[in-house]
């Protein structure tokens, strides 16, 4: 066997709706992509007790920029919903305490349990990165309603 990937995690289903299950819930979308990097680390257990040694994860890691100083901010907080709130439970740091904090609105984190944590951050070979596009972070101002969004990365 030359590799196993335990997941190529989507949770937009539950944070946007573009997916199944199409909705737009945040608490679940935050309780989904938790129990899947929860099923990622109780698949590597059992890879490992199965005698595999190239495990990985496969994720959509998308770089998130802002050329504003203002938008430094919202523009972490976008960043840790994209990235941080996955590679920080692979490497065994938890949930991000500012987007614990920062998104007290839209769950209260009960899903989260500290005996998983382990489990989560569970060793692994490799990471693959699924990348389509950076998000850019502006202000209202400068961009009316679609102030977050996704471009490709080229610059002039």
């Amino acid at each position: 066997m030359c590799g196993v990937c335990t997941l190529s995690p989507a949770f937009l289903g539950y944070a946007a709706g573009y997916f199944a299950p199409g909705r737009k819930d945040p608490d679940a979308a935050f309780a989904s992509a938790y129990h899947l990097k929860l099923g990622h680390g109780l698949a590597v257990e059992r890879l490992r007790a199965a005698g595999a040694r190239n495990v990985g994860i496969v994720l959509n890691i998308i770089p998130t920029v802002t050329d504003d100083p203002m938008m430094e901010p919202a523009t972490r907080y976008v960043d840790g919903i994209q990235n941080r709130l996955w590679l920080d439970l692979l490497a065994g740091r938890g949930i991000p305490t500012d987007l614990r904090e920062g998104c007290s609105e839209l769950t209260d984190w009960a899903f989260v349990h500290d005996d998983d944590l382990a489990i989560i951050a569970n060793p692994i070979d490799w990471i693959g990165e699924n990348y389509y596009s950076i998000s850019r972070v502006v202000s209202v101002e400068q961009a009316g309603s679609a102030a977050i969004g996704q471009d490709s990365f080229s610059r002039a």
